[in-house]
């Protein structure tokens, strides 16, 4: 997650939790997930990058305590998860694909399959393609 031109990676604790969320009222949050796909027969490789933007409203402080007592968001970059029922009502949109925000970018993976040959190399039986996939948040 990216706030600020800051890269915001799973909070470090509670009180960073608590921090991150409390910065994002009525604010955005840049996601930026990037992912690599190798042939394994051919061992070429091509890559790509996805972005979406995460619009938060203004997400009350009863809210944000529940989330980081809860825990579910500390395993998250930039401590959030949209889909979580606690922050789920205070976002107020996502600009970009929502796969990108909540996990594997699936229009950028097939993409990058495709790019390849992997998908056809599977659906002919061959049984050679393998996606080696790696998210991560940068600027």
């Amino acid at each position: 997650a990216v706030f600020d031109g800051v890269i915001r990676e799973k909070p470090a604790d509670e009180e960073e939790a608590r921090e991150f969320l409390q910065s994002y009222r009525n604010s955005s949050v840049e996601i930026v997930t990037s992912l690599a796909v190798t042939n394994t027969n051919t061992q070429e490789q091509v890559s790509g990058t996805e972005r979406a933007t995460v619009r938060w409203g203004d997400i009350p402080e009863a809210n944000i305590d529940n989330a980081v007592a809860e825990g579910r968001i500390m395993s998250s970059a930039g401590a959030f998860i949209v889909r979580d029922p606690l922050l789920s009502p205070y976002v107020d949109g996502i600009d970009g694909n929502e796969d990108c925000v909540i996990g594997m970018p699936m229009t950028l993976l097939r993409r990058l399959m495709n790019e390849i040959g992997a998908e056809e190399e599977s659906e002919n039986g061959g049984g050679g393609m393998r996606a080696g996939a790696k998210a991560q948040s940068k600027k």
